[in-house]
């Protein structure tokens, strides 16, 4: 027999992630954000945004623990704005 829990949780949480989908995902005020995150505000590759960082043409990220690397969204906001 099917357990009708477990139907029920996923429709449940098929709907929520659906309804996560129609939200706009927002550039944060503040904070961090890790270079996952940052390829949704900016269209470029992984390999372009390294490339630009050592080219200075684009901010340069934080470490913020040993294997952690994160942009300060005020600096992204900042370059976003001044790009032409």
């Amino acid at each position: 027999m099917r357990d009708s829990r477990f139907s029920l949780v996923s429709a449940v949480s098929a709907t929520d992630a659906a309804a996560r989908l129609v939200e706009p995902i927002r550039f944060p005020d503040t904070g961090f954000l890790r270079l996952k995150q940052l390829l949704l505000f900016i269209p470029m590759s992984r390999a372009t945004v390294w490339r630009r960082v050592k080219d200075g043409q684009f901010p340069k990220p934080v470490k913020l623990a040993g294997a952690i690397t994160a942009w300060r969204a005020e600096d992204i906001r900042r370059w976003m704005q001044e790009c032409p």
